[in-house]
C-alpha cells in the first residue's frame, strides 16, 4: 500500500533477508499495526521495518528494502561520477550528500582546509572512494561511523580508526554496520537490480532525478492498517 500512495519504486532484498533473518519478505512471522495517517513516508517506512530487523537505502530513483547492515552498505557503494573543476571543497562534499541522501560530515575544526579548492573527474566510482579522493585532495581524511562518513584531519582520522568502539560499531550485526558482500548486478532474490547512471556532480548533464524518501513527504493512508513487507514482483 506504501508503494501506490507515495509512488515510490521499492526493490526487495529477498535472499539477503532470508538468509539473515530466517523468514521471506511475502511470509513475515507476524502482521504489523501501524498508523500511517499523515505520517512522512521516511518514518512510515521505519515503523514498517523495524520490528522485523530491516532497513532501506535510498539508490537513485529507488528505495531498496534490506537487512539494516547491507542498507548501509549499498549506500556507501552506490555508483557515481564526478566533474568537478576548482570546486570549494565543501561545496562538493555538501553536493554529493544531497545528491546520494547520505550523511556526509565535515569536521568543523576543518575551516581553512574545507575551503580548499577541488578538481576531479571520476566515472563509475563507489561513493566511499569518492569521498576519500576529495578529502585527500584537500588534506583531510575520512572515516566511516556507522551509515556516516566523517572528514577530518588526518590526525584525528587515525585516532578514530583505533577506538576499540569505533571498530565494534563498525563490525557486521552492530548498528548501522555493514560489511556483508553481495554480487554485482543482481539484487539477491533474483532481481535484477536498478542500475540508473551513475549520479553525475559538477557536470553540465542534469543530475539524475532523486525520488528518494523525504523526510518531508507524508502519506494519506488510513490510520491503523495491517503492514506486511512488499511482495516482490
Amino acid at each position: 500500500m506504501l508503494r501506490e500512495k507515495s509512488k515510490i519504486n521499492f526493490v526487495l532484498d529477498s535472499l539477503t533477508i532470508q538468509q539473515t533473518l530466517g523468514f521471506t519478505p511475502d511470509q513475515p512471522p507476524s502482521p504489523v499495526d501501524v498508523d500511517l495517517k499523515d505520517v512522512k513516508v521516511r518514518t512510515a517506512l521505519r515503523a514498517i521495518l523495524s520490528p522485523y530487523g530491516l532497513s532501506f537505502a535510498s539508490i537513485g530513483d529507488t528505495v531498496v528494502i534490506t537487512t539494516e547492515d547491507m542498507a548501509m552498505l549499498r549506500q556507501m557503494r552506490q555508483r557515481v561520477n564526478l566533474d568537478l573543476s576548482k570546486v570549494e571543497f565543501t561545496t562538493a562534499l555538501k553536493l554529493l550528500s544531497r545528491e546520494t541522501a547520505t550523511n556526509l560530515i565535515l569536521d568543523t575544526r576543518v575551516e581553512k582546509e574545507a575551503k580548499a579548492p577541488v578538481s576531479i573527474q571520476l566515472e563509475d566510482v563507489p561513493l566511499e572512494t569518492a569521498v576519500r579522493l576529495l578529502a585527500e585532495m584537500a588534506g583531510l581524511k575520512s572515516v566511516r561511523v556507522g551509515n556516516v562518513l566523517f572528514v577530518t584531519k588526518k590526525e584525528t582520522a587515525n585516532e578514530m580508526r583505533a577506538d576499540p568502539d569505533l571498530q565494534q560499531q563498525n563490525q557486521p550485526g552492530q548498528p548501522g554496520a555493514g560489511t556483508i558482500a553481495f554480487p554485482g548486478g543482481l539484487v539477491p532474490g533474483g532481481l535484477v537490480a536498478p542500475n540508473p547512471p551513475p549520479l553525475i556532480i559538477g557536470a553540465p548533464a542534469p543530475v539524475a532525478p532523486s525520488t528518494a524518501v523525504e523526510p518531508d513527504k507524508p502519506t494519506d493512508a488510513k490510520p491503523q492498517v495491517e503492514s506486511t513487507p512488499v511482495k516482490d514482483k
